[in-house]
């Protein structure tokens, strides 16, 4: 007997986990809401976002993947984790897969807030849900790991992409992988990273079409591929010249030159239109000019013809970079800070020795324990002189000049909480034979705690206001343009 074909809804009733599916009209209503959504999150409005999420439920419709994607990025954009978390947990209370992009962002909030345990435990979760993450997943990640100083943790997430997600890593990833290789002082595997992903480069005469193929689809065509390549070399020669390897570092610094060469020779099809772009033609300038400061700086360093730079040199001015570790704590030793320094600025990989390690550790307890209990930072410098501390420093290249400036007659101290930053602010004083800065890694709030009283004779915030936003959340309708930024 040929059995009677069931309609939608009376299979709907069968199974109690779906739901009778929507007419068309309830489709563009909720296409709309979602719409609403998207644009609250963009400006900020969280109210609003909620308010429309409310709507879907009273009329009856089915939120979406979309739906709940919208409602996490609202929550991220105004800095609130709780709640993003809190709208994945209803979307799966309602049997809606958030889909990849929803955990992306949540990821997005995380390493930005510097939660970088918890972003993995949200990867985990992730995963477990049957999410397959994708290569802007890792992306996030990788530009949190590397803000974080999480070089190891990079290379456990690039086997995780190629082995486990099927995911080859492009020219972000590689940026983002390299530069915290060369962070971690693990040359030779960001030589090797470097030589992997250029498997194309001779598939012609000048390199050009081999570099497009390395990196595949890039924004700027093949001259920004070109500039990338050269930042990545750039590094390299960097941290060969740090770990006292000059002829690698003047290899890496040649093979930096002639890339940034054919990029300046490249005329796009479209470069026309780029060039009109005044804000991607505007950080693009930006990030020509810092490169060639940068390529500049080492390569000056090179000619000098001094004496090689020696590991026990690096491990000396180690002394001068302290690292405060991502959670808070009541007291942080010397030991925590020694370990920083081996998860973040490659120690181990500069030395294996107890007897050199033993010896920076007496240095950083001079530091933390002079204070009786808190910290004394004119330990660090040889002469007690006046101590000056510039918050927020970025790359470091106006503490740097003044340090340099002021050298007999005060010391510096600058904090900033990226690593990456810090590491490029540590090489550049050290390059220059800047003796008298001591590098922070770490919260600026945190270290003002552990700063003993009256120990600091000037301190500087340098950093503009910023512009003028619309979306500045729920209560922009209070703000005024009279209101002062608060630092």
């Amino acid at each position: 007997m040929k059995r009677k074909k069931e309609s939608p809804k009376a299979k709907a009733k069968e199974n109690g986990a779906q739901k009778p599916p929507m007419a068309k009209w309830q489709r563009d209503r909720l296409v709309r809401l979602n719409q609403v959504i998207a644009r609250a999150a963009r400006y900020k409005k969280m109210k609003q976002a909620r308010k429309a999420f409310e709507q879907i439920l009273e009329e009856k419709l089915q939120p979406s993947a979309q739906t709940f994607g919208s409602l996490v990025n609202a929550a991220v954009r105004v800095g609130d984790l709780s709640e993003a978390r809190r709208w994945l947990q209803e979307s799966q209370r309602r049997g809606v897969n958030p889909g990849v992009v929803a955990y992306t962002t949540l990821l997005k909030g995380l390493c930005e807030a510097g939660q970088i345990d918890e972003s993995r435990e949200a990867l985990k979760e992730m995963v477990q849900t049957g999410c397959k993450p994708n290569i802007r997943t890792a992306n996030t990640l990788l530009r949190g790991y590397r803000r974080a100083g999480e070089v190891e943790a990079s290379m456990d997430l690039l086997r995780q992409m190629e082995e486990e997600w099927d995911v080859a890593p492009d020219a972000t990833s590689s940026e983002y992988l390299v530069a915290l290789l060369c962070q971690g002082f693990q040359v030779k595997a960001a030589r090797s990273l470097l030589k992997r992903i250029t498997t194309g480069e001779s598939a012609s005469n000048d390199g050009e079409i081999g570099e497009a193929e390395a990196f595949g689809t890039w924004e700027g065509g093949i001259s920004a591929a070109l500039r990338s390549r050269a930042s990545l070399w750039t590094m390299l020669a960097e941290s060969f010249l740090l770990s006292g390897e000059v002829k690698n570092a003047q290899k890496s610094l040649r093979r930096a030159r002639l890339l940034r060469r054919k990029a300046s020779k490249h005329k796009e099809p479209n470069s026309e239109a780029f060039e009109g772009n005044s804000s991607t033609a505007l950080f693009t300038s930006f990030k020509e000019r810092e490169l060639s400061r940068r390529a500049t700086l080492i390569a000056e360093k090179i000619r000098s013809g001094g004496e090689p730079i020696s590991k026990a040199q690096l491990l000396k001015q180690m002394g001068r970079l302290l690292a405060l570790p991502r959670a808070p704590t009541n007291e942080i030793g010397a030991d925590t800070l020694l370990a920083e320094l081996k998860r973040s600025f490659g120690l181990a990989e500069l030395s294996e020795q107890p007897k050199a390690q033993q010896r920076l550790l007496r240095r950083l307890q001079s530091i933390v324990q002079d204070g009786g209990g808190q910290w004394n930072l004119r330990a660090a410098f040889q002469a007690d002189l006046p101590l000056k501390v510039e918050l927020c420093s970025g790359e470091g290249e106006w503490v740097c000049a003044q340090a340099s400036k002021d050298v007999g007659t005060a010391n510096w101290v600058c904090v900033e909480h990226r690593r990456d930053r810090v590491f490029r602010t540590f090489s550049r004083g050290f390059l220059t034979n800047v003796s008298n800065l001591c590098v922070v890694a770490g919260d600026a709030a945190l270290l003002l705690r552990q700063l003993a009283p009256r120990s600091v004779d000037h301190i500087f915030v340098n950093f503009p206001e910023p512009p003028v936003r619309r979306g500045l959340g729920d209560a922009a309708d209070e703000m005024t343009p009279q209101m002062h930024h608060i630092c």
